[in-house]
């Protein structure tokens, strides 16, 4: 193969596994996704948001009208989505067309719509680089970029795998009843904010359709109401000179509680008391400490599903705004933190355990790419690092299985195998 269309198919390759072309800062195979929104230009409604579908496994299918696999696909992608829907995947068909070109195209081929559609995908683009048709890029249940590829390049097998390593809340029936029943203990013991927050996780991660959903939104309603003894029991604390009891009492809903009727009512209190210049500093405190505590338990939840990076950086975050968080308790409880991650033996394992997981998968993603490309000493090179990293585990497995069938080696002809990999 020619030295120049050799270094082509390389780059090629290389983006594919970590970037996309593009304008701008593009997103990369094991960031953080760009926040995304698309609204209709018409009505200007907010048809689709990553934040709208947060716990759950985003599949971003990109097709076009005009691209014949792009419908052929279309119906493996539907099959997919029946298959896999209960489990915490969300479909979201990407097209670049406009919205009645796109409509006339599936109803003419009497295909069937996903639940959420982007049209006109500029803005989609320009966050998640340049797509090529039919592709397929995949976002975890926490909002990271984990694979951009063809819709049939071992993609079932790429879904289980994410469903492993990060469950998806929104497909998880027993976690869903049990954060159910932790919000109903929350409310019982007065703690009306926590209780709240707990139930919207449930919300959140749930479709109208399920059942969850409801009962989340009634136990929501239900600890709003409970909520409401706050305001007597923060002006009975006020006029006691308890001002600190009465700052936690109400700041704790405005923080967790927001937009609610009660947050409004709450809030109002808080502006008149923070005319006092002390319960004005207390409030402050108190806010920004009940504010640390949501950022804390969205912490635990990472460390639950073993994402310790994610939760020490939240930690970290906490303990460097020292000006933020002075005297609170969640700057002590993130210190705290920070320290056990650090010493614990058991959580430098677990994320050992998982660094060495996602370096295994990026070999194996390379692999194929390579092998794709056909570079297949390329690709042989790096199902070779993972077999020998970790030949019986299902990483090392699936690259022996892949090596094999590779052409056999051939003999050196002369030619410079690009550097790095």
């Amino acid at each position: 193969m020619p030295l120049l269309r050799r270094a082509a198919i390389l780059l090629t390759v290389l983006l594919g596994a970590d970037f996309a072309l593009g304008q701008g800062a593009i997103a990369k195979i094991g960031k953080r996704a760009p926040e995304f929104e698309f609204k209709d230009t018409e009505t200007k409604e907010i048809k689709f948001s990553l934040e709208k579908l947060r716990g759950r496994i985003i599949l971003f299918y990109c097709w076009r009208t005009s691209n014949a696999e792009s419908l052929e696909v279309m119906a493996r992608m539907h099959e997919i989505d029946s298959k896999y829907r209960e489990r915490g995947v969300r479909i979201v068909g990407v097209c670049p067309e406009p919205k009645d070109k796109m409509e006339k195209t599936l109803n003419e081929k009497g295909i069937g719509f996903f639940h959420d559609n982007i049209w006109q995908a500029a803005l989609f683009q320009l966050a998640f680089g340049s797509m090529s048709h039919p592709e397929v890029v995949l976002i975890d249940p926490y909002g990271i970029l984990v694979w951009r590829g063809h819709p049939l390049d071992n993609l079932e097998q790429r879904l289980e795998d994410i469903i492993e390593h990060t469950p998806p809340r929104s497909g998880d029936k027993e976690w869903l009843a049990a954060q159910l029943r932790a919000a109903e203990r929350l409310s019982a013991q007065g703690d009306y904010g926590r209780a709240y927050w707990t139930a919207k996780q449930v919300l959140d991660f749930t479709d109208e359709s399920a059942p969850e959903h409801g009962s989340a939104e009634g136990a929501m309603k239900q600890i709003e109401e409970a909520g409401k003894a706050r305001i007597p029991a923060a002006l009975e604390a006020e006029r006691a000179g308890d001002i600190k009891k009465a700052a936690e009492l109400l700041a704790d809903i405005s923080v967790r509680m927001p937009k609610t009727d009660l947050a409004k009512a709450v809030d109002n209190e808080i502006g008149r008391m923070s005319g006092d210049r002390d319960l004005k500093v207390e409030i402050r405190k108190a806010v920004n400490n009940v504010r640390g505590q949501v950022l804390l338990d969205e912490a635990a939840m990472y460390e639950e599903a073993g994402l310790f990076d994610r939760a020490v950086e939240i930690a970290r975050n906490i303990v460097e705004d020292e000006e933020t968080y002075a005297e609170t308790d969640a700057l002590t409880q993130a210190a705290a933190a920070l320290e056990r991650f650090k010493n614990d033996p058991k959580v430098r394992a677990r994320v050992a355990e998982r660094r060495a997981a996602e370096q295994y998968a990026r070999w194996l993603d390379l692999g194929d790419r390579f092998a794709k490309a056909g570079l297949s000493e390329l690709a042989r090179e790096h199902y070779d690092k993972v077999i020998q990293a970790a030949a019986d585990s299902k990483w090392g497995k699936r690259a022996a299985e892949r090596a094999e069938r590779l052409p056999k080696a051939e003999a050196n002809t002369g030619a410079q195998k690009p550097s790095g990999g």
